[in-house]
């Protein structure tokens, strides 16, 4: 026999009519002075890390006041473009104020730092070799006594547009000085070139109204078009 079939009202299913309400565990409240602590503009802080060479490693610090970038490790760095391949803090750069790095730090790549705009300190490493084209390219504000004592060569608009930087001379070690590299360094006020430079190029001094100039290294062999154009006080038998 088959089985029976059940009598009365068919089975429905039950839905909620209202809102689903979840009660909330209960917390203590924050204190109201550890409220505008964690509220004030003055405590803010992000830190932002990377790689930017087989064994150099950044870390930005950014900070209401200020932005610091700090570069570790030894050896070269990477080489940047000025367009599409960018350093990967290229969104922060412009808010960087300091820039510290470890004395190991020999090659500093091309386009690492242009147009930070607000850098006014820079800590170069002291074993540096070369400084790779446009690294601080239009760093107005920028002021730097001086360069380590190991440095060999300056690249491509390294310097281009640092008004303000505030060298007095150049390392003894530097034998090349490419195009553009001091390009509108209108503070710069230096009155002597290093004994052992053999290469200036196009431009390199262009628009460097207080560079004081009488005579050229005995060792250069190159001296680029225009090297010197807009240095009125630079004087070359």
């Amino acid at each position: 026999m088959g089985k029976a079939k059940q009598r009365g009202r068919p089975h429905k299913k039950r839905y909620h009519a209202g809102p689903f309400v979840f009660q909330a565990p209960n917390r203590p409240a924050i204190p109201e002075e550890m409220l505008q602590e964690l509220n004030d503009p003055a405590n803010f802080k992000e830190t932002l890390t990377g790689t930017c060479g087989e064994n150099v490693q950044w870390r930005l610090e950014i900070n209401q006041d200020k932005t610091v970038m700090y570069l570790t490790g030894s050896g070269p760095m990477y080489p940047y473009t000025k367009l599409g391949d960018n350093p990967p803090w290229g969104m922060n750069q412009h808010g960087i104020t300091e820039i510290h790095m470890d004395d190991a730090i020999t090659h500093l790549g091309t386009f690492l730092f242009p147009e930070c705009w607000n850098l006014t300190t820079l800590h170069l490493p002291a074993q540096l070799v070369s400084i790779g084209e446009g690294a601080f390219s239009g760093c107005r504000s920028l002021v730097l006594a001086s360069l380590p004592d190991t440095l060999i060569h300056i690249g491509d608009g390294a310097f281009s547009g640092c008004k303000h930087l505030a060298l007095t001379s150049l390392p003894e070690s530097l034998v090349c000085i490419e195009g553009a590299a001091f390009r509108g360094c209108t503070d710069l006020a230096l009155d002597h070139l290093p004994p052992n430079l053999e290469y200036i190029g196009t431009e390199a001094f262009a628009n460097c109204p207080k560079l004081k100039l009488h005579q050229l290294p005995a060792k250069l062999v190159y001296s680029g078009r225009c090297a010197f154009t807009g240095c009125p006080q630079v004087f070359l038998p």
